[in-house]
Order: structure tokens, then sequence, then C-alpha cells
């Protein structure tokens, strides 16, 4: 297989993930942070790291009180709540409320294709041409700009002063 038959392979069909696997955690994790809904404010973020972070494969739910969540990432009961129920709207998990000493059961919506691969558009993030190098103008020389020396420049009162240790 040749690399350009391999990287058309790959085109047509995009990597894949078991549910609640490492891979799919990262993933889900990162749909939410690519979400435009988010506003960038990080809550959702934090409080879907908590509840990825607490996810029993074996009991295929995660389990956290908003105590715990507070605790964890320092927000406030009220942005938790408010977190947790627009994350469970917009259908990146499922919530069953805990009663009681029983803490709140989540369930993932795992991801189980990467984000960027559900993104048609994706711009790097380095432009394509560079500003950092300045073109030379037609009023400039090569002795424009002096070379980088490590010589100290003082004059007056700052060099008198350098010399005689005062």
């Amino acid at each position: 297989m040749t690399a350009e038959d391999k990287r058309q392979s790959e085109e047509r069909a995009p990597r894949t993930a078991p549910q609640g696997s490492l891979l799919s955690q990262w993933w889900t994790l990162g749909d939410i942070i690519l979400d435009r809904r988010t506003n960038g404010s990080g809550r959702h973020i934090k409080v879907a790291w908590v509840i990825i972070d607490r996810h029993m494969q074996a009991k295929g739910n995660s389990r956290a009180s908003v105590r715990f969540i507070e605790q964890a990432t320092g927000l406030s009961k009220g942005i938790i709540i408010k977190a947790c129920r627009e994350l469970v709207e917009w259908g990146y998990m499922t919530q069953r409320i805990g009663i009681g000493t029983r803490p709140t059961e989540f369930s993932p919506n795992w991801s189980s294709v990467s984000p960027a691969s559900n993104a048609k558009d994706i711009l790097s993030s380095v432009p394509l041409e560079s500003n950092a190098s300045v073109p030379l103008e037609s009023n400039t020389t090569a002795f424009s700009v002096p070379p980088e020396s490590n010589e100290i420049l003082l004059t007056g009162h700052g060099l008198q002063s350098l010399c005689t240790g005062r």
C-alpha cells in the first residue's frame, strides 16, 4: 500500500474509538471545548472534565455530587447546576439526579469519532505568510540597523559612575 493509498483510505474512514475508552473520553471533552455555545467561559469544560474523570467503566456512568464538583473546580453551586443542565440539553450526557446521600449519575454520550474529522474547514493556527520578516524598503540599507553586540552604551554621568564604582 502506497502512502497515497493510505492517505485516501484515512480520508474515507475516520478513526473511531470504543465507547468509554480513554480516546473517546478525550474526543468528548474536545467536542465540548470546540462547541461555540460554551463561549470560552470554561465552566462547561471544568464540569465536564470532573464528570469524565469520575467515569467508571464497570458501572457505565459517572457519579459526582454538586459538592464534589464544587470542590474540584472552585465554581459556585449555581454555576455548576447550570453547566450540568446545559451539557445535558446539548446532548453531551444524560443525568439522573441523586437523592439523599446518593450522588448524581451522569452517563456521557461518548464521541466515537475525532472532533477534527467532523470539521470541514479546519484552519491552521499558523498563518501561511509570516510577518516576522520585514521587507526591505527603498530607503534602507544593510547599514541602517547596527549589528548586535554585547556593548553597554553609557554616556555622561552613568559612564563615570561605572568606571569609578560610585
